[in-house]
């Protein structure tokens, strides 16, 4: 297991709505979308996991402001670091929209081996 911590941060001067967000990892080359849920992810499941930053109210961040998910994980049967990035979909009062996505830095990614933890235990 990997566990890592997400920010958000809305850097323009007016506020803006997650409507659409996505895990992938990266598998031969190629990206590949996946979360926990096994569906689509909307503002209401970004105003649930993103929690930890400022307060985000119907996926609505404000301008100036970061939402944070300090819980993020994959897993991976691999030894090797598996590529892992967040995409999302925002939408300000004005009806434009606005897509981004960020690898996630494996300098951030802590590794959890579980089976070897609970061996030792």
């Amino acid at each position: 297991m990997a566990y890592y911590r997400t920010e958000v941060r809305n850097v323009s001067t007016q506020p803006l709505k997650i409507v659409w967000f996505e895990g992938y990892s990266e598998h031969d080359g190629a990206w590949y979308p996946g979360n926990v849920l096994g569906r689509t992810l909307r503002g209401e499941e970004f105003s649930a996991w993103y929690t930890e930053g400022d307060t985000i109210v119907d996926g609505v961040i404000p301008p100036g402001k970061t939402a944070v998910c300090d819980v993020n994980w994959h897993g991976s049967d691999s030894p090797e670091p598996l590529r892992v990035k967040w995409a999302f979909i925002a939408i300000d009062p004005s009806g434009n929209d606005y897509y981004v996505e960020a690898i996630v830095e494996p300098s951030v990614v802590e590794r959890v081996d579980h089976e070897a933890s609970a061996s030792t235990r």
